[in-house]
């Protein structure tokens, strides 16, 4: 195990001791942070925005690098920073001056332009291939998480440490092989002066991130073992679609699929007032059982959730047992349309009951600990 990465480490999934120190720190950090404060809601919106990172693909950020490539094509600011401009102004304070305020302002659109590339690549590709998405989220957590550390140099776009030479507009590496080619001790300090707006706003920002999303990094870890054993399966077409028709675990799932279903149809028949209460209230132990689970005046989300996942595990059945039956004789289906159909469903599947688990847990933990339930989430 490498002690601290490298753009081609991180690249190649090496895990280091720096970053799963880090990881452990920042955890650790805004765990305090949201017991300090009172509140996780800094850390719930860290977790809104880490997709960034994690739906990364390939086809991503390379979509990316091509249009910021296009934007700077001409380089009318890398020209700006170069150590031979510095040389020329530096005993001009106007120009010095000038130039700092040019400097803040192109380096601002530069952090801009980038933010909004990195966004609008994952969710134009996020759409455009979403299985493909999801499949390298495991790889992408395991990246940002184990294998980058403060040694990676920050990343306007993605790929942008592994490519930095090719780029025709700044980037941080260029902007430190600027800094190392100086060699007085004077010309260091101008153009780290004059290049400060890029540590700013662009190192900082991008430290800050980084940081943020190793903190993030346990909340998704459940939907990454989801989208891991879901997606990125290496058992043939036959063996996968057997499980679903024959595994034990499929058949206990539909044995609680049809609880799930009895229960809400049930529920509908009360709503419409195609059964009376005293008769659907025969049906259960207790009244309290009616008031708090089955809620007859109400549809909370979490029963919709139940529902919706006890359909997909019936559709996965008949799915399953009719692409078994025409894969076998050569119809229509392909290996690969089942298989596509069957991994999104199953993903989709365990991602809702995922949620719907962590809910009853917070309505669990409200039960037994409401003081600090309410000072932490504020409810």
């Amino acid at each position: 195990m490498r002690f601290h990465s490298t753009p081609e480490s991180a690249e190649n999934l090496e895990i280091t001791k720096l970053a799963i120190i880090e990881t452990v720190l920042s955890i650790a950090a805004y765990v305090c942070l949201g017991l300090y404060l009172g509140t996780f809601k800094y850390l719930a919106l860290a977790v809104v925005f880490a997709p960034l990172m994690l739906f990364r693909t390939k086809e991503s950020a390379e979509w990316g690098l091509k249009v910021y490539e296009k934007l700077f094509t001409q380089k009318p600011d890398s020209e700006l920073l170069t150590p031979s401009i510095i040389d020329r102004i530096s005993g001009n304070l106007i120009g010095w001056t000038l130039l700092s305020i040019l400097a803040l302002t192109l380096i601002a659109a530069v952090t801009v332009v980038g933010t909004t590339i990195r966004i609008t690549a994952t969710v134009y590709w996020g759409i455009r291939r979403p299985l493909s998405t999801l499949k390298k989220a495991p790889e992408n957590w395991l990246r940002q998480s184990l294998c980058i550390d403060f040694f990676h140099p920050p990343e306007i776009i993605p790929l942008e440490a592994m490519k930095w030479n090719d780029l025709p507009g700044p980037t941080f590496n260029a902007w430190i092989k600027t800094i190392r080619k100086r060699t007085s001790i004077i010309s260091k300090l101008l153009t780290l002066l004059v290049s400060s707006p890029l540590f700013i706003l662009g190192f900082l920002p991008s430290l800050t991130y980084r940081i943020t999303f190793k903190a993030t990094s346990i909340a998704y870890l459940p939907f990454i073992w989801v989208a891991r054993t879901t997606l990125s399966s290496d058992l043939s077409a036959k063996i996968r679609l057997e499980r679903f028709t024959k595994g034990e675990l499929e058949k206990a799932r539909r044995a609680v699929s049809w609880a799930i279903f009895a229960t809400l149809v049930g529920k509908l028949l009360f709503v419409y007032g195609w059964l009376e209460r005293n008769r659907f209230e025969d049906k259960f132990p207790s009244n309290r059982f009616i008031e708090r689970v089955v809620i007859p005046y109400g549809w909370p989300w979490w029963q919709i959730s139940l529902g919706v996942d006890a359909a997909l595990t019936f559709f996965l059945f008949f799915f399953a047992d009719a692409a078994l039956a025409r894969i076998e004789t050569k119809q229509i289906w392909s290996e690969e349309f089942a298989l596509k159909t069957v991994s999104t469903t199953s993903f989709l599947r365990a991602s809702l009951s995922i949620v719907t688990i962590s809910y009853f847990f917070y309505v669990a933990l409200k039960i037994a600990a409401p003081g600090l339930v309410s000072r932490l989430f504020g409810a």
